[in-house]
């Protein structure tokens, strides 16, 4: 949906107000699905592994708690996980003002855009990552160095184009 959803819109869709309404309409349906899928049983005590109450701080403190990440090569892992999902989560507003500033990009532009990143996404997972992988063998470490020097260093290189061809 990430990459079919935003093609399908801009093809469909000529304005910002059908989108919104679309998309409302849609969140809805999914609030229905929701409610029909089945209840999960329970499980008992004994059955969990006998510990206490079901709070989600027991479960975080729990996850902490596993031995691997005692670890500096997972704690490491974990800190740039973290850091490259909080810089997600900062660049994607900035960047949708800015292809708006730069490119006058409008919902169709954008959506094919978001389109196109998910298309790349799919791509990359589906046939880049497994011989990439291979071919670092045991040098993991240099891959993970590899893949934060491209996605970073892409970040400066996509904020200073000032043309998307035409």
């Amino acid at each position: 949906s990430f990459m079919v959803g935003p093609i399908l819109a801009s093809a469909l869709i000529s304005d910002y107000r059908r989108a919104l309404l679309l998309s409302a309409a849609i969140t809805a349906a999914s609030s229905v699905f929701l409610l029909l899928l089945p209840t999960p049983s329970r499980l008992s005590r004994q059955q969990r592994g006998g510990g206490g109450g079901g709070s989600s701080s027991a479960g975080l403190t729990g996850f902490l708690s596993l031995p691997v990440l005692k670890l500096r090569g997972a704690q490491l892992l974990m800190l740039v996980r973290l850091k490259m999902a909080l810089a997600f989560h900062m660049f994607a507003p900035v960047w949708q003002v800015s292809i708006r500033a730069r490119f006058d990009f409008g919902p169709r532009d954008h959506a094919q855009f978001m389109g196109l990143v998910g298309l790349t996404y799919a791509l990359s997972q589906g046939f880049i990552a497994k011989p990439l992988v291979r071919s670092f063998g045991d040098k993991v470490s240099r891959l993970l160095l590899l893949c934060i020097l491209v996605l970073g260093g892409a970040r400066p290189v996509a904020l200073y184009t000032q043309s998307v061809g035409a």
